[in-house]
Order: C-alpha cells, then sequence, then structure tokens
C-alpha cells in the first residue's frame, strides 16, 4: 500500500507474522498481526495498529477473525468477497 513499509515479516509452522509502519494523510500508523493457519480450510487473525496523531478520533484498533471454509462461493461471489449483514459487498481484488 502506498506510504507503508514492512518492518518486519515471517512465515513458519502455519503462523504468518507482519509489522508494518505507515503514514497516511499526516498520521503514522504501526501494525503488527499475526494469522495461525489450520490447515487448508480455516485460520484465526490478530491485529493491533495505532494512529499517531488520532485518524478520525481513532488513535488505536484492534482486530480478531476467525474464517473457516465452509463451501463453493455462490453465483457471483468470488473468493476474498465479503457480505456484510445487511446485504453490502465488498470485492476483494489482488
Amino acid at each position: 500500500m502506498k506510504g507503508c513499509t514492512t518492518v518486519s515479516e515471517s512465515f513458519q509452522g502455519g503462523k504468518h507474522s507482519v509489522e508494518l509502519h505507515c503514514v497516511v494523510a499526516g498520521t503514522v500508523i504501526d501494525s503488527k498481526g499475526t494469522t495461525i493457519f489450520q490447515g487448508d480450510t480455516a485460520a484465526h487473525a490478530e491485529s493491533h495498529s495505532t494512529y499517531t496523531p488520532a485518524m478520525g478520533g481513532v488513535s488505536e484498533t484492534t482486530m480478531i477473525m476467525d474464517s473457516k471454509y465452509v463451501g463453493s462461493c455462490p453465483a457471483g461471489a468470488q473468493p476474498g468477497d465479503i457480505t456484510y449483514a445487511d446485504g453490502r459487498v465488498t470485492h476483494w481484488r489482488h
């Protein structure tokens, strides 16, 4: 991502860790995250970020996410798409 540098990154024994340093619109964002893969069908991820100065009133965030393969994508969806409870869809393309 523009404005970001990877401070460290590793992948060992099914565990991916990354530390990022970003500057976005004058705010320094430092993030650390870890994803632990459970075979080919599930993962547990945790990340923590700090924002200096606060961005939009937010000075830090924490995300904890568990994901699990539950079957093929429905018609019109691609891997990585996110469907929210209200029906909105975000398409993630790499």
